[in-house]
């Protein structure tokens, strides 16, 4: 009688290299689950955007962007602190990424006609070391009055 033993990362019982489609999940055994964030609703406030992230599992996200305001001269970027945020596995979190005090000057004086664009980048890293990436680009319209939101 012949034993070959074989590694089990994930400690579910099922061998690395013969039995086990996913050594990584232990909840699977067949192929991994691919890690994803969506971005699916943001809400803009006089302060801030406010966005909910969704991941499939458990990681951390970095909210990074960008907030384009139209000048005489060209388009002034505009970058936005980086917020981190925790993700639990299959749950919605919201995050506040805060409003820089130029942008928000600059809207109290634009006309609701008008806009600024706004790009939010979501990176995602799950606890198994898995990467995903969400973009979300939107505008906002000028004077707080309204405080509504397209995109």
């Amino acid at each position: 009688m012949t034993a070959i033993a074989e590694p089990d990362f994930d400690a579910d019982g099922y061998g690395d290299e013969t039995q086990d489609g996913c050594s990584i999940q232990s909840w699977t055994h067949g192929p991994c689950e691919a890690f994803g964030i969506l971005v699916p609703r943001r809400r803009v406030t006089s302060q801030a955007i406010w966005v909910q992230l969704e991941a499939t599992m458990a990681g951390t996200a970095t909210i990074t962007g960008s907030i384009s305001l139209p000048r005489r001269q060209g388009i002034r970027a505009v970058e936005v602190t980086p917020v981190e945020v925790a993700l639990p596995a299959k749950a919605v979190v919201t995050a506040r990424v805060q409003m820089p005090r130029g942008v928000r000057r600059y809207l109290a004086k634009l006309p609701r006609k008008k806009r600024v664009r706004v790009e939010l980048l979501a990176t995602g890293t799950s606890e198994h070391g898995n990467e995903a990436r969400a973009l979300r680009r939107f505008g906002i319209k000028g004077r707080w009055a309204s405080l509504s939101t397209t995109g």
